[in-house]
């Protein structure tokens, strides 16, 4: 009987008076539904979230302070490998390895590198500049030529590279193989992942004959966490030597 009287009021009003009547009850449902749950919140002592997943709390402490869950990610894949959380994540918020992957897509451009992923393969003084993402076979050619003696078409004498450093390079395989190859990439391209597994066969099949280095090469107008993802990978070399760095590009290749 209540509710219909009431209905009948609602009813009764004009049409702009029963619109505000229901507005008000609406924002007051809202304010005591937003209380209560605030109210939790702050009983079970989360309390306020900004711009932190709940995921990336226990990576905080110190200077260590993981921003977002793609750090997060990171992180997790560091420690997959037996590193430790904590430091990884400090080097990653660092920004010490800024420089390095400047220098990196600094040696791409200079070489000719215009997209990625982008290659120079070395044999002696005969440079070739292989951009994309070319099949097993088209490589495998090139390098069968190379470790032939031969200089192939596209062979190019003036390529601006740094050669392959022992020091400071990442290289997989033998560091004097008779061929390296070179390779700027980008770890959130999709074609450089493709590339990533056909050298992956390359080292299989060639064994201690060639050298494959990797170097950064981040396309931050199409990829904009691929900067990033580059520095963690300098970061897993840097606390976990050479064959942590490619078990780390592996698992971000894969990802």
């Amino acid at each position: 009987m209540e509710e219909h009287r009431q209905k009948g009021a609602i009813d009764n009003m004009r049409p702009k008076a029963a619109f505000k009547v229901g507005l008000l009850t609406g924002i007051g449902v809202m304010f005591v539904i937003g209380f209560f749950i605030l109210l939790g919140m702050m009983l079970s002592g989360d309390g306020i979230k900004l711009g932190k997943s709940d995921a990336a709390k226990k990576y905080v402490g110190g200077d260590t302070v993981i921003v977002d869950s793609l750090d997060q990610d990171l992180v997790d894949a560091a420690t997959k490998l037996g590193l430790d959380g904590d430091t990884f994540a400090s080097c990653l918020n660092s920004g010490e390895q800024e420089a390095k992957v400047n220098n990196h897509s600094t040696q791409a451009a200079a070489s000719g590198g215009r997209g990625t992923p982008h290659n120079v393969l070395i044999a002696g003084n005969i440079k070739v500049a292989v951009p994309g993402a070319l099949p097993y076979a088209s490589l495998k050619a090139l390098i069968d030529q190379l470790l032939a003696g031969e200089s192939p078409e596209s062979a190019d004498p003036n390529i601006q590279i740094t050669p392959l450093d022992k020091e400071n390079d990442w290289i997989r395989g033998n560091a004097d193989g008779k061929v390296s190859i070179i390779e700027f990439s980008d770890i959130d391209c999709p074609y450089c992942a493709r590339h990533h597994d056909t050298m992956k066969q390359l080292m299989t099949e060639y064994g201690d004959q060639i050298s494959w280095v990797y170097r950064h090469f981040p396309l931050t107008q199409l990829h904009p966490d691929a900067f990033h993802k580059a520095e963690a990978a300098e970061c897993a070399g840097e606390l976990g030597g050479n064959e942590i760095f490619w078990q780390y590009l592996d698992i971000l290749f894969a990802g």
